[in-house]
């Protein structure tokens, strides 16, 4: 009888197990023809292929507090500090700064939850980059009027003036798990910006960049969005992780087609 053993880095070998299994299978296709065992062999292939691009986040997702929407996690933002405008400072005084909640220079529409990852040996110094989760009904009223996209871009426009690129909306494919594709739009910016060094009250401005994807659809507009020093934006994996994150959001109706 098989067993599942646990691996050195705390997952099973289940995955192991399976992959023999196909393996086999797949030899024991070899007896029903060559077009049989190729079509096999590429359904396999792409599996796991799919299955890879998501290794970076967790198999739960989570929910967006107060909405239907949840969306899984990345793994690299486990340990990081989550806030919401009920949240109290780290350091016991008050209220969380808002400069820790919303960036500092706009504000996010539906905003649900902001994480908070602080890098102790970042260069310079300790500083922390951003996680923003945001979930509105469609139409739902936002800062200056009309939509929400022309509402983000003209905040970023304004915060950022020489940004390059300039602040435009692109349309970007995010692949689901079940290799289906979510038509969502992402939006950047660049420039100095204040981060926390995740010590209370203390910021640094540094060039940073902020990245927003939009994704509107059954009547929900969800908001995933990251700002990072420069620095640290190799390390944070922000832009990927966005676009792997946009592949598994669930509107409620259950995970993407």
């Amino acid at each position: 009888m098989w067993k599942i053993r646990t691996c050195a880095k705390g997952r099973t070998c289940a995955k192991r197990i399976c992959s023999l299994v196909l393996l086999l299978a797949l030899a024991a296709a070899i007896g029903c023809g060559t077009a049989e065992y190729e079509r096999r062999v590429k359904h396999y292939t792409d599996n796991q292929l799919v299955e890879s691009v998501f290794t970076d986040l967790f198999d739960e997702p989570v929910k967006v507090a107060g909405t239907p929407v949840k969306i899984r996690f990345p793994k690299s933002l486990g340990q990081a500090k989550a806030f919401d405008e009920s949240s109290p400072d780290p350091s016991g005084a008050g209220k969380i700064d808002p400069r820790r909640l919303q960036p500092p220079f706009m504000k996010l529409p539906g905003l649900k939850a902001t994480y908070e990852m602080t890098v102790a040996d970042a260069p310079g110094g300790p500083l922390t980059y951003y996680l923003y989760l945001g979930a509105l009904p469609a139409g739902a009223p936002v800062p200056g009027g009309g939509a929400l996209a022309t509402a983000l871009q003209q905040q970023l426009t304004t915060a950022f003036p020489a940004s390059e690129p300039k602040p435009e909306w692109k349309d970007i494919d995010c692949l689901t798990p079940t290799t289906a594709h979510l038509a969502w739009k992402r939006i950047q910016a660049t420039g100095e910006q204040e981060f926390s060094t995740g010590n209370p009250g203390e910021f640094k401005k540094v060039p940073g960049t902020m990245i927003i994807y939009l994704y509107e659809a059954q009547g929900q507009q969800v908001l995933i969005a990251w700002r990072v020093p420069k620095d640290l934006e190799k390390q944070s994996k922000a832009d990927g992780l966005a676009k792997v994150m946009g592949g598994t959001v669930d509107l409620g109706g259950g995970p993407p087609p």
